[in-house]
């Protein structure tokens, strides 16, 4: 959406202390995997999708989106989604004349589906926020130099992807979230983005 500008990275940080209600709407997404701290556009037309956007932004604004194992299903049930996503907050909305929405979130953290509590009028789960655990070792920080290498390998050699993306991932220092950048800036499949 123009206009929308990216974050700081204080204001981004923020984002993991955000609290997630043990229960949220799931809202399943067909073709886009989202990563935590991404910002995404998003179109949402389906009506049980719709409804379910109009209650988040009245609420808390937080929803979970969740990838379709196939995206030719226009009623996605629980057993048609994949059981870990990412909780998002709703940044903008913005209504269509046709009566869809265009959205802008950003992901908050990766979330697990412990029990779908709701079907109707569209899904809700009980959720589990899921922490990266780890420290950032002496081989942890030279597998990140080697994927920074790769990374700019592939910038460098596919026109379509700007500098700008490698010069972002080497001002990443996390380890979790410079895998997340990098899958989420990369034409591979939306199952191996999973």
């Amino acid at each position: 959406m123009p206009g929308v500008e990216s974050k700081s990275r204080v204001e981004i940080e923020k984002n993991s202390h955000i609290e997630i209600p043990e229960e949220l709407p799931i809202l399943p997404i067909k073709d886009t995997v989202t990563f935590p701290y991404m910002m995404i556009p998003l179109a949402v037309g389906r009506a049980k999708s719709v409804r379910l956007v109009d209650d988040a932004v009245i609420g808390n604004r937080i929803i979970g989106l969740f990838l379709q194992k196939k995206s030719d299903i226009e009623d996605p049930g629980p057993e048609d989604i994949y059981p870990v996503g990412t909780a998002v907050s709703i940044l903008k909305m913005l209504k269509m004349p046709d009566g869809s929405l265009r959205l802008m979130v950003q992901g908050i953290s990766r979330i697990n589906i412990h029990e779908i509590i709701q079907t109707d009028p569209y899904l809700k789960g009980k959720i589990v926020r899921i922490t990266e655990q780890g420290e950032k070792t002496i081989e942890i920080e030279a597998l990140m130099r080697n994927v920074l290498g790769l990374y700019q390998r592939i910038v460098s050699l596919t026109p379509y992807l700007p500098d700008e993306l490698y010069i972002t991932a080497m001002n990443i220092d996390d380890p979790g979230k410079l895998a997340d950048f990098i899958a989420s800036n990369s034409s591979i499949d939306l199952a191996s983005k999973q």
